[in-house]
């Protein structure tokens, strides 16, 4: 059974993915946490992978592989498709992350989606036996670190219908994204905040109040009416936080800024 409305968007609250990271003892707990809230919400599998190394000259489809196995969190529903795929080496011909790209949008893809038809043969062979382990929906939601030259990751394998998927991922689908984005972020700027805790950069009143409406999930515009600034000036206290905080997009922005506890969530 899938969950949609309320509930699901309580589940994949951003803020809180980001504080299970600084609350959290261990990463294995962190996605022990989340891979249950997202088998109760969508009733199918979850796998993170961290700190993939992207390849020179990153470009789609360029050499991108899997992670080394420690790299690794999740489960499968059928842990026998993840010994098979093991077992015979075949984790290099997922079609997923080779369509990664700069945008970081997610894929997605089931049987007779344009994703799927653009499968070459070794491809639709790996479509075959992920359909043969009972998957109809597979989604993975990339979040590149460019500047460190890595690649973190989260893949949904979904069980239910094509049509009941298609439904709850209209719905929820940015949504996870950005909180995936909060996860990731949190997961590179933690220690490094709890290490230097006495070098945090200093945001100014107003830079504190416009990351924390972004953090609340507001766009500039609606920041814009709030405050009763413009929204250029929005956007110049956006990018002064993002500078001092050393991140390159208001997610990251946003999710740095309450790791170091810069801004009250």
């Amino acid at each position: 059974m899938m969950r949609n409305g309320g509930e699901a968007s309580e589940l994949f609250n951003p803020i809180e993915w980001a504080l299970l990271v600084k609350n959290s003892e261990s990463l294995e707990s962190v996605f022990d946490n989340l891979i249950k809230r997202l088998k109760y919400a969508t009733g199918g599998d979850t796998v993170f992978v961290l700190n993939t190394r992207l390849p020179q000259n990153f470009a789609p489809g360029n050499g991108l592989k899997f992670p080394a196995p420690d790299h690794v969190f999740g489960c499968f529903l059928n842990e026998e498709f993840h010994d098979y795929i093991v077992e015979n080496d075949i984790s290099h011909l997922d079609p997923m992350p080779k369509r990664v790209t700069p945008n970081c949008r997610p894929i997605v893809g089931w049987e007779g989606s344009e994703l799927f038809r653009s499968f070459n043969d070794e491809e639709r062979e790996y479509e075959r036996i992920y359909y043969s382990f009972g998957f109809n929906v597979g989604i993975f939601i990339p979040n590149l670190n460019l500047q460190g030259g890595t690649l973190d990751g989260m893949a949904l394998h979904m069980t239910a219908p094509v049509r009941e998927a298609q439904a709850f991922l209209s719905a929820h689908l940015d949504q996870l994204q950005i909180a995936h984005a909060y996860l990731c972020e949190a997961t590179r700027t933690n220690k490094l905040v709890l290490e230097h805790d006495a070098e945090r950069p200093f945001l100014s009143p107003r830079e504190r109040e416009c990351v924390s409406w972004a953090t609340a999930g507001y766009s500039t515009r609606e920041i814009s009416d709030r405050i009763k600034l413009s929204d250029d000036t929005i956007n110049e206290y956006l990018r002064n936080a993002a500078k001092k905080l050393g991140a390159s997009t208001r997610a990251q922005t946003c999710a740095r800024a309450t790791m170091a506890g810069l801004i009250d969530p």
